[in-house]
């Protein structure tokens, strides 16, 4: 078994708690991909979560210990403009509360895949920031791919409650 590393942690976490909000609103057919290339391989809806930058912010003078600031993307790929709306401020309201950050363990299935063995809450993911925008590219929605006509771009940035030594 393995673990996974704090930045795929913070991701998986993410999908977590985008899941569980969907579930909770009665939002059904939406999967929440982690590899932004698969979004146009399956239908729309979907999200795709995406780690951006990442600051290591010192606690103090004198220390290593840092404590970790992450951009996150939620790219939304909507099936209409409503659609596109009405999931982009169900989102907000429930992430602008942060979410638990969890630990998971991995291993290999017969195929050598890695599967989700287990997984330990382990601090929490606080919001410093969100930022919401249309993706706009310019053309005319029809002469866009399905995936691209309705796009929401969420971006939060979050600090991991856990210092780092």
């Amino acid at each position: 078994m393995a673990l996974y590393r704090t930045s795929r942690n913070i991701e998986k976490s993410t999908i977590d708690r985008i899941e569980t909000i969907l579930a909770e609103n009665k939002w059904t057919g939406i999967s929440v991909e982690k590899t932004f290339a698969r979004i146009y391989e399956i239908p729309v809806p979907a999200i795709c979560i995406r780690a951006g930058e990442t600051a290591h912010n010192f606690i103090e003078v004198g220390t290593d210990a840092t404590q970790r600031e992450v951009q996150i993307f939620v790219d939304i790929f909507a099936g209409n403009e409503g659609q596109m709306l009405d999931l982009k401020d169900t989102l907000i309201s429930c992430l602008k509360h942060g979410w638990d950050y969890y630990e998971y363990n991995v291993k290999k299935d017969a195929g050598q895949d890695a599967i989700i063995d287990s997984k330990a809450r382990c601090g929490r993911l606080g919001v410093v920031s969100i930022e919401d925008t249309p993706v706009d590219f310019n053309v005319r929605k029809s002469d866009l791919d399905i995936h691209d006509r309705h796009r929401w771009l969420i971006t939060v940035v979050v600090r991991y409650s856990k210092v780092e030594e």
